[in-house]
């Protein structure tokens, strides 16, 4: 009977220290989860960033053409008023 319950409590303390090495696994892989999920958060804020800044580089783009257009279109002007007053 004493050898049973030695066994017994061998057992028991087997199955207890599994489920004290389930409850750190488990833990961890929170930990590595929450860890993850920051790591994507992070990520995605840098990626909205990014496309919010082509944005801004498009439209800079955009303004310095139509810029250019005014000029070639003052330029143009210039030209035929050089062209007028030489005659």
């Amino acid at each position: 009977m004493t050898e049973k319950t030695k066994l017994e409590k061998d057992l028991e303390k087997l199955k207890s220290t599994k489920r004290g090495r389930g409850k750190i696994i488990f833990f961890i892989l929170f930990i590595l989860i929450g860890v993850l999920f920051f790591f994507i958060l992070k990520k995605e804020k840098a990626l909205i960033e990014a496309r919010y800044s082509i944005e801004e580089l498009r439209f800079e783009n955009d303004k310095l053409k139509m810029e250019i257009e005014e000029l070639k279109l003052k330029l143009k002007q210039c030209r035929q008023n050089i062209v007028k007053n030489s005659n």
